[in-house]
């Protein structure tokens, strides 16, 4: 007898198990994707949030004195540029501030004027004395929200003072 090709049903039984291997493979795709967006969401958040701390860490570290110093923002006199001992407003004094909206920005004003980071959910600045031009130490606690992950980062930091 000769052998004259597939019967229907043969071929309606590959198709279905071609399809249902398909659906599989879809699905597994998927889900990678689902994890790989979240995954970046978590390293994105946290690299803005030690980005953002980082940034307050340097300009801090070589303030000279704290001239205003609140819960959610904070004035330095940043460096000496001109060598004459004196603060000038324009060019040397650091403003951060954050506005207290959920999801707004961490801005710098002054001498360097910037955005240090977006999506913040909470920006938190405590001081080790409530004179601000005794104030030799600061933390930062800030809450940033980069995609669907939330991150939140802490650090204190020692002023200069001199």
């Amino acid at each position: 007898m000769k052998d004259r090709g597939f019967t229907l049903l043969e071929l309606i039984i590959t198709m279905g198990v071609m399809a249902f291997l398909i659906e599989v493979g879809v699905l597994s795709y998927t889900a990678v994707g689902r994890a790989m967006t979240s995954q970046v969401d978590e390293l994105d958040s946290s690299w803005q949030t030690y980005r953002a701390l980082s940034d307050i860490e340097t300009d801090l570290r070589e303030a000279r004195l704290m001239i205003t110093a609140g819960p959610a923002s904070m004035s330095f006199w940043w460096k000496d540029l001109d060598g004459d001992t004196l603060v000038n407003p324009l060019t040397e004094v650091l403003t951060y501030s954050w506005d207290g909206t959920a999801g707004g920005d961490i801005v710098v004003s002054g001498a360097r004027s910037r955005v240090v980071a977006r999506g913040i959910q909470n920006f938190a600045l405590t001081y080790d004395s409530v004179v601000p031009a005794t104030v030799k130490s600061a933390t930062a606690q800030l809450t940033l929200q980069a995609g669907k992950k939330q991150t939140t980062g802490e650090m204190t930091i020692m002023m200069r003072n001199k």
